[in-house]
């Protein structure tokens, strides 16, 4: 393969975003741009920012247009969440529903009327700019841009290159110099409407994260459905990407890809591209050269289309770049850019792609897809792959993999790339020994849970199967590709982690790629399901209750022991619903402990809900995954989706239940006891009274009670449990009852307490 580079003197460099980025970070008050301000209020959205007295200037205008102002002297800044889960939300972070915020200085970035409306209600006079003005500025832009890759806040750039009016309005106020706040609206998001902070364990790299998100105001007043939007400038359609691995495992690669504008008309364009790649040169389809930019280090690619780009538009174009991606430290190939190998719109856009790779031959190499051809020569090997259908994300690996292949008639072919050579260094240098044949069990539980998979849930979504190791400790899963941790090839172990682990990635081309998800609220119907998948599969394979409860059990008590249940220290878990957004830096960790287990959780509560107690039977939870799964293969789903699926299979109204588990954070406690009774016909009556607390009045749970006895089979009921207390009556009991379990099998994720009857 041969590629058409050229050097970085012969690209046109994008001037217009140099010479923009040199004047945002030296960005300075204009003089005569002066404001006495006094109570003046200004209102966008859910905020106002109430400035009482102080000194405003307006920015030095660039490009002609005045898009900058900053703000010394007393302000309040007055804020209320529009939805309940973001006021839960700024609750756990402020303690607080609602915020009247005084502050001292602000920094203004706008790309809407801003400047006129307060142009047309004051006078602007003459002043020497203060130094608290200026050292202001210079620490807000700190936030916005780094100098040494040249980088600047991408919708700030974008706005102003376009030289838009298109409803950007970003602040940066403080009380606190330190530790400031931000608030913005980003018509580049899907939800417009941003409350941030300064992250807590943030020292050195003047770093963001987000407190509130959410949609404008005018979104919800319009009833749509506000999980298909999507603001992004671009849609990518396509990608034919040429590839070349060197023996020194250099990275180099030619894009054409595809494109719908969703918006125009537009000139300036970005691709996120991983910050180690260096982009040599751009090309449109017609051969045309174009300018570009992407600093070092720096993880965004600007190009300039050579005529404005009009919505809906389609087009195409050619990026060549190349870059030190993957590296390797004695027999280990470790690959930094697993999904961010090649240019990127927006993180959840399906493409088709078209992949040929050049690799050494003495290296094994998987891509997703289908594998079209594979030809060797001259110690390259020369592979061709393309996926089935549009997908989100496309991955490789390579490494000096020792391969094991696993054929059946019921699964697809199966072929597994573990490190061997890297686990004997481990060996030789740390005394660290893996255990025998771990390809093997690798490849049996891939293959024995895409077969239980392919039962549950419905088809397999590819017809073959790759599973590769990798020097790290996550997993990722890609279209009949999944990278596993060397930790699940190197060691068995008794505990049912590695089962788990190797069956959650396999249940992802189910669950995030067969059915994939709108938006980061409905993370958990990916990595929930997922996790619930791994631990259900345990459940199969084991075919005994005894581990499936136990991880049940260590998950529950994982979730209670969170900040909220040990003696309210620390700021709480925020719901499923919060996606990401669980994981803070007050509450790290969270995201695992609520997306992915409390998720799993749900999912089991379900099922157990669906039960039928008596058989142990599971038809009825697995008619209803089957449902979901076929219905929505190939399309995005959020949670309203499979809220109305669950609701189909169980016959009833199920808000209750995701307003409880989805949206809220309450766990319950239940405290019971229990008497039994004789009946003149000699059977038994048994009272079960069960209070309820940690949580509202009104959450409510259908509850297992199992009734042992002392020469019989064990009897199962099921309770409704709402309110701070109730007693339930259970009749027709043959035999004295010998013990009473409330919450039997974990079928609830709650505390259990048992009392005597008083």
């Amino acid at each position: 393969m041969v590629f058409n580079i050229y050097s970085f003197a012969d690209a046109d460099s994008l001037t217009a975003y140099e010479k923009l980025y040199d004047q945002l970070i030296e960005l300075k008050a204009d003089p005569s741009s002066y404001i006495k301000i006094e109570n003046f209020t200004l209102k966008r959205d859910v905020a106002a920012f109430e400035l009482i007295k102080g000194d405003f200037f307006f920015c030095e205008p660039i490009n002609d247009r005045v898009f900058a102002a900053a703000f010394h002297g007393d302000g309040v800044f007055h804020y209320s969440p529009p939805i309940t889960p973001e006021k839960e939300q700024l609750f756990r972070f402020r303690k607080e529903y609602s915020l009247s915020e005084a502050f001292n200085f602000i920094f203004f970035i706008f790309g809407d009327t801003t400047y006129r409306q307060i142009k047309r209600k004051f006078m602007l006079t003459e002043k020497k700019v203060t130094y608290d003005i200026k050292k202001g500025i210079r620490y807000a832009l700190k936030y916005m841009g780094e100098k040494k890759e040249k980088s600047f806040n991408y919708e700030v750039m974008k706005t102003l290159l376009e030289g838009q009016e298109n409803g950007l309005f970003y602040i940066h106020f403080s009380r606190d110099d330190f530790y400031p706040l931000f608030f913005s609206i980003n018509p580049f998001e899907i939800e417009e409407v941003t409350f941030m902070r300064r992250r807590k364990d943030d020292q050195v790299n003047y770093l963001r994260e987000v407190i509130n998100q959410f949609h404008i105001q005018e979104d919800y007043l319009s009833g749509e459905n506000l999980s298909n939007e999507n603001n992004a400038p671009l849609d990518l359609t396509g990608y034919k990407i040429n590839s070349v691995i060197r023996q020194n495992l250099e990275f180099q690669a030619e894009v054409e890809l595809t494109y719908r504008s969703r918006t125009g008309p537009q000139k300036h364009l970005y691709f996120w591209l991983h910050p180690e790649l260096e982009v040599d040169s751009v090309f449109w389809s017609n051969g045309k050269k174009i300018p570009f930019f992407k600093g070092k280090k720096n993880p965004i690619l600007w190009l300039e289309s050579p005529q404005p780009i009009l919505s809906d538009e389609k087009g195409s174009l050619r990026i060549f770049y190349k870059g030190d991606i993957l590296r390797r430290e004695n027999d280990w190939i470790y690959f930094l850019a697993s999904n961010s190998w090649y240019p990127r719109a927006g993180p959840r856009d399906l493409a088709k792609f078209d992949i040929k790779f050049e690799t050494p031959e003495k290296y094994r190499f998987a891509c997703v897809g289908e594998l079209l051809s594979a030809d060797t020569s001259v110690n390259v090997v020369k592979t061709h792959w393309v996926p089935e259908r549009p997908i989100r994300n496309a991955s490789f690996n390579i490494g000096n993999f020792k391969q094991y292949d696993l054929a059946g008639d019921t699964i697809p072919p199966v072929t597994v790339f573990i490190a061997e050579s890297a686990h004997d260094y481990l060996a030789r240098s740390a005394g660290l020994f893996s255990s025998r044949n771990m390809e093997k069990r690798v490849a049996n539980d891939v293959a024995n849970s895409l077969a239980f998979f392919k039962r549950v849930y419905g088809e397999y979504p590819v017809n073959k199967f790759y599973v590769t190791e990798i020097p790290y400790i996550h997993g990722q899963a890609f279209p009949g590709l999944i990278h596993l941790s060397w930790v699940t090839f190197f060691r068995k172990s008794g505990e049912g982690f590695n089962e788990i682990f190797r069956a959650h990635e396999v249940a992802h081309q189910w669950w995030g790629i067969g059915v994939d998800i709108k938006t980061y609220h409905d993370q958990w119907l990916s990595e929930g399901m997922a996790q619930f998948s791994g631990l259900w599969y345990l459940h199969h394979k084991l075919k005994e209750d005894k581990k499936y409860i136990d991880i049940l059990k260590e998950w529950r008590e994982n979730i209670l022991s969170n900040r909220k249940y040990l003696f309210d220290s620390g700021q709480e878990a925020g719901p499923i619903w919060m996606g990401y957004r669980t994981s803070s830096s007050n509450t790290e960790g969270d995201y695992n402990l609520i997306i992915y287990r409390k998720g799993a959780w749900v999912m089991h509560m379900l099922r157990m809900m669906m039960m039928d107690w008596d058989s142990k039977n599971d038809q009825k939870f697995i008619d209803m995954m089957r449902d979901f799964y076929q219905s929505n293969f190939q399309k995005k789903v959020c949670t309203d989706d499979f809220q109305q699926v669950v609701e189909k299979h169980l016959g009833e109204k199920m808000e209750w239940y995701f307003n409880q588990w989805i949206y809220g954070t309450d766990i319950p406690t239940y405290k019971y006891a229990y008497k039994a009774s004789q009946s003149p016909s000699g059977e038994y009556i048994v009272q079960l009274r069960v209070k309820q607390e940690d949580c509202a009045q009104d959450f409510k749970m259908l509850v297992p009670v199992k009734i042992e006895f002392k020469k019989q089979d064990p009897v199962y009921k099921k309770i409704w449990i709402e309110g701070f207390e109730s007693v339930h009556e259970i009749s027709e009991i043959t035999a004295k009852p010998r013990k009473i379990i409330l919450n039997c099998d974990e079928a609830v994720l709650c505390k259990v307490k048992k009392e005597k009857w008083d």
